[in-house]
């Protein structure tokens, strides 16, 4: 009730500049209500020369909660995204931010999250071409249910174009993805830088190693886990302190067993994990890891 909309627009949509605003609306068919209070969309784009929205768009959410019988409710408080393209060239750049302020299950504080992504030197073309199959094979799901979501058509369109996006060594980085609760916190990292190979002899998957270089951090307070183990201990019926007292212990032991096997590095209340590949070497938390293993780990991205 009481929306607005402002804005303007060129002509058959080639600009817009607007926002909607939504003070509250609730959707509820008798198996899940959705509550939303103080939305905003707001778009300040342009068609750019491949088709694509250029320019920067996002929405905010004052609070969701979506709750429904014998499940969980879940409540998230100041939800904000933002969505950032450019075009220079053949290329495309673009930038994808998610922010939640609170999210609570049930009403435990199960803190907040934010992302962010950056991708850099896009082709345009097959930046295009991947969005297009993406929305072609969602209208299929949605007109044709009974039919086969995904056609051999679309898998050599999808490798084709993944090989044509590789043509200019675009670079990916997620930083980061943040965790934080009342009890501690966890990071990620990566960047990536990516090059054209060839496709595999019936275009269908890629033949050969597609990473220029790859570093990744994953870093997690210790506190933060046991919190999140103690909560499912004090689920499975564990008063607040025993549940405390056993997550605190098994962390404690596991994390030990992880460190003496080099598969995580302790750094006071710190576990962190470290990925890196460059130069066709990869190297996990410091140490060298045997081609062989290298091949594999190619093996499972591609």
């Amino acid at each position: 009730a009481g929306a607005t909309l402002t804005g303007k627009a060129g002509p058959a949509l080639s600009w817009v500049e607007g926002e909607l605003d939504v003070p509250s609306l609730v959707l509820d068919d008798g198996s899940v209500r959705i509550e939303i209070d103080s939305s905003r969309i707001h778009a300040d784009t342009r068609v750019g020369s491949f088709g694509l929205n250029i320019g920067e768009s996002g929405a905010s959410i004052l609070r969701l909660k979506v709750t429904r019988p014998d499940s969980p409710s879940i409540e998230i408080n100041k939800l904000a995204s933002r969505f950032m393209v450019d075009e220079s060239g053949p290329l495309i750049n673009g930038e994808i931010h998610y922010d939640i302020h609170q999210l609570k299950v049930n009403d435990k504080d199960w803190g907040e999250i934010s992302f962010a992504a950056y991708l850099d030197k896009l082709n345009g073309d097959a930046t295009k071409s991947l969005i297009d199959l993406y929305n072609r094979i969602l209208s299929r799901s949605i007109d044709s249910p009974d039919e086969s979501l995904i056609q051999n058509t679309d898998i050599r369109q999808f490798w084709l174009s993944l090989h044509a996006l590789l043509k200019n060594n675009p670079d990916i980085r997620i930083q980061p993805l943040r965790w934080t609760t009342p009890d501690g916190e966890g990071m990620f990292n990566l960047s990536a830088r990516l090059t054209q190979t060839a496709l595999k002899p019936g275009g269908v998957g890629l033949d050969g190693n597609p990473f220029l270089a790859l570093q990744s951090t994953l870093s997690v307070s210790r506190s933060m886990i046991s919190g999140l183990v103690a909560y499912g201990f004090e689920n499975e019926g564990l008063p607040h302190l025993k549940a405390r007292e056993r997550a605190m212990r098994e962390i404690q032991s596991i994390v030990g067993l992880a460190a003496r096997l080099k598969l995580v590095k302790v750094e006071g209340d710190k576990i962190i994990s470290t990925l890196l590949l460059e130069k066709g070497q990869l190297k996990f938390n410091g140490l060298n890891v045997p081609s062989e293993a290298v091949m594999a780990f190619y093996r499972t991205l591609i």
